[in-house]
């Protein structure tokens, strides 16, 4: 990648890995295999980051559960 173009599209490309992938990390929603896919994204896209001195977005907002049924939570 040369141009500065590129490389702030590429940027912005993995600050979106970092918003999508980054709350499968800690959600037991996805199997195995694809957290471990989305780990590996993940580290990437922060070392990527790194690389170019991007500072990095903030951690996700910690996920939050509503009980569809309206049953009490056990």
């Amino acid at each position: 990648m040369n141009s500065s173009e590129q490389i702030a599209a590429d940027s912005l490309y993995q600050r979106a890995v970092l918003r999508v992938y980054g709350p499968w990390l800690s959600s037991d929603v996805p199997p195995d295999p694809e957290r471990r896919r989305a780990l590996a994204r993940v580290r990437h896209a922060r070392l990527v980051l790194a690389m170019r001195g991007t500072p990095l977005p903030p951690d996700p907002p910690a996920e939050v559960r509503f009980n569809q049924t309206g049953t009490p939570d056990e």
